[in-house]
């Protein structure tokens, strides 16, 4: 589960840094992402928040 958990934190890092060009030009979706990402990682790993 450590592993799995890693793989998306990875992916998560990865997405960030592709949008990270549009912080300047959409400063509000950066949290909603980051929010969205949580919450799709604990859904995929059958986690309840």
């Amino acid at each position: 589960m450590i592993f799995k958990l890693d793989d998306f934190i990875s992916r998560l890092e990865s997405e960030m840094h592709k949008i990270d060009a549009f912080k300047r030009v959409l400063p509000l979706c950066m949290p909603l992402n980051n929010d969205v990402y949580v919450v799709v990682i604990f859904l995929q790993m059958g986690l309840c928040i």
